[in-house]
């Protein structure tokens, strides 16, 4: 089986899945912000208007401050790896597939594509909030954005980093622990990211702070892209051991 085809089975076998439907969660935030927004809810303090652009990206934000993403990405990522070799169903694949690497780069490329697929249909939801409820108050100036808040949306991408790194460091558990314990170490690392940006130097090596660092002009987009390139390296090289690994273990 070629590894396009693979990838495309993997995608639909969990596009359908009940677990992969906790991510739909993340899409609460900006239906409640946006109705909490327009009721004046004491909770919620806003100044000035924003555009489609900035209220998504506002929104999108809030969400990352939580670690939610994290959580809900390797709760998914414990059922695409870990609970498969649990429960004996990826021999049964290995059967059908036989090549281990490319099953490996096909639920990798599975889980960037559940990120990715999340990210827009969040802005798509902001979107439809904004211009359904928002634009009807004088909060909403009903233009879609700025090309500084494009780039405001732009900076949200290295969020996805951290996102894809904790996920790829779950499936490599995957090959040592159980999924439930998996999953939880995957929340002690979120936890421990989100601890690490109150330290001075070292919360410049952590994506979600390096986002919010270049929204406050802390650092500058240069130095932004090349913390982003060494993320992205850092990201992926769980895939790479779990490669190797995986093609030592005998799967019962």
């Amino acid at each position: 089986m070629s590894l396009i085809k693979l990838y495309k089975s993997e995608l639909y076998k969990y596009i359908k899945k009940p677990i992969t439907l906790v991510l739909l969660i993340t899409l609460v935030l900006p239906v409640f912000y946006g109705i909490s927004t327009a009721q004046n809810a004491s909770y919620v303090e806003v100044q000035g208007d924003f555009d489609a652009l900035l209220f998504a990206s506002i929104n999108w934000n809030m969400l990352t401050m939580t670690g939610v993403p994290e959580v809900l990405f390797g709760l998914v990522a414990t059922h695409i790896f870990a609970y498969e070799i649990e429960r004996g169903q990826i021999r049964t694949l290995l059967v059908k597939v036989c090549d281990r690497t490319k099953l490996i780069i096909s639920k990798v490329l599975v889980q960037m594509t559940l990120i990715v697929g999340i990210y827009v249909l969040f802005y798509l939801v902001s979107f439809l909030v904004y211009y359904t409820i928002i634009v009807k108050t004088p909060l909403g100036n009903g233009s879609f954005g700025s090309i500084e808040n494009l780039y405001f949306s732009i900076m949200d991408l290295i969020y996805l980093i951290q996102i894809l790194l904790i996920s790829n460091v779950v499936f490599l558990l995957g090959l040592y622990y159980k999924a439930f314990t998996s999953f939880m170490i995957g929340i002690g690392i979120t936890v421990t990211f989100m601890f690490l940006e109150y330290f001075p130097v070292i919360k410049y090596f952590i994506p979600s702070y390096t986002a919010t660092a270049l929204s406050y002009s802390q650092i500058s987009a240069i130095q932004a892209l090349l913390l982003s390139c060494l993320f992205l390296v850092v990201a992926f090289l769980p895939t790479f051991f779990i490669i190797r690994r995986f093609k030592e273990i005998d799967i019962k």
